[in-house]
C-alpha cells in the first residue's frame, strides 16, 4: 500500500510528490500477535480463504457462500456473503472448537459493507466454544448489526454481556469496524473510533478467550444470523492495539479500499 506526501522544494522551486509505502497487517503487527489475515484480494483457493500468516488459519467456505467478486468491495475484490442460512466462512473448527486461544486481551477488524439486514442480528464474526451459542454464551465474542430501521449499527456481544454499539450509518455504505478489548474493558472499533466502551464484567478467563473455539465470518457458530453485505480484510490478533497500530491498521484499509 502507498501513501503520497507533497513536499514543497526550498527555494520556491515547486513541489516534489513523494510516495511511502504504508504498513500492512503483517509489518503492524507482530508475527506472535497476527493469529489470521484474510484479505479477498489474493487468498481464496476454491472454497478455502487462505490465511496470509504462517498460521494456517484458514476458513472455509459452507453452503455456496461467500463468493469473491474481483471489483465488488469499492471496486477491489470483496468476500459476498449471502443471508442464506447455513453460509459464511469457518475456520478448520467447523466440525469442533479448534480455532486457537486468543488470550484475555485481542481485537478483531475487518472492512465491511452491510447491504440490508434481513435476519435477527446478523453476524459480522461470532467466536465462540460449543456447544452453546454466542449470544448467551460466557465464552464468545460476536459482532453484529441493528436488524431494525433503515440505519442500522455495529454491535459486540462480549460472554454474553458487555455490550457495545457503534453510531448508525446507511445500507451500502463502506467502513472499518471491530471489535477491541483486554481484560477490564470492551469496545467497538468504527472507522477509527473507539465507541461505547464498556466494563467486561464477566470476562471468563477460562472460556473462549484461553481455549479453543469455533470462528465464522458472516454467520454465528451454528450457521444462522448470516449477513447479507461484503467484507475485504479480516485481521485477528491476540493484543490489544496500540493506538500506533490502529491508525497504521486504520490508514491501510483506507488506501487499500479508499474508505
Amino acid at each position: 500500500m502507498t501513501g503520497r506526501q507533497i513536499v514543497p522544494i526550498s527555494g520556491g522551486g515547486g513541489i516534489i510528490v513523494v510516495t511511502t509505502l504504508l504498513p500492512d497487517p503483517s509489518q503492524i503487527f507482530l508475527p506472535t500477535n497476527l493469529m489470521a489475515w484474510l484479505d479477498a484480494a489474493d487468498n481464496f483457493s476454491g472454497t478455502t480463504a487462505l490465511d496470509r500468516t504462517a498460521n494456517h488459519n484458514n476458513f472455509f467456505q459452507i453452503g455456496g457462500a461467500p463468493f469473491i467478486s474481483p471489483v465488488s468491495f469499492n471496486g477491489k475484490a470483496g468476500y459476498n456473503f449471502s443471508a442464506t442460512f447455513g453460509t459464511g466462512l469457518f475456520d478448520n473448527g467447523v466440525n469442533g472448537d479448534n480455532f486457537p486461544p486468543i488470550g484475555t486481551s485481542g481485537a478483531i477488524f475487518c472492512t465491511l459493507r452491510v447491504d440490508t439486514t434481513v435476519s435477527t442480528f446478523p453476524r459480522i464474526f461470532s467466536f465462540a466454544q460449543s456447544p452453546v451459542g454466542d449470544d448467551n454464551n460466557t465464552a464468545s465474542i460476536c459482532m453484529g448489526c441493528n436488524d431494525a430501521g433503515a440505519q442500522p449499527n455495529v454491535g459486540a456481544l462480549f460472554n454474553s454481556t458487555g455490550n457495545a454499539s457503534s453510531p448508525n450509518f446507511s445500507f451500502g455504505s463502506y467502513h472499518r469496524v471491530g471489535v477491541v478489548w483486554n481484560p477490564t474493558t470492551v469496545w467497538t472499533y468504527f472507522d477509527n473510533a473507539a465507541t461505547d466502551g464498556g466494563v467486561a464484567a464477566s470476562l471468563n478467563v477460562s472460556g473462549a478467550i484461553t481455549s479453543p473455539f469455533t470462528a465464522a465470518f458472516g454467520a454465528a457458530k451454528n450457521g444462522g444470523n448470516n449477513l447479507n453485505g461484503q467484507m475485504g480484510d479480516m485481521v485477528v490478533v491476540n493484543v490489544t492495539p496500540t493506538t500506533t497500530q490502529l491508525n497504521q491498521l486504520d490508514a491501510y484499509f483506507r488506501d487499500r479500499y479508499g474508505i
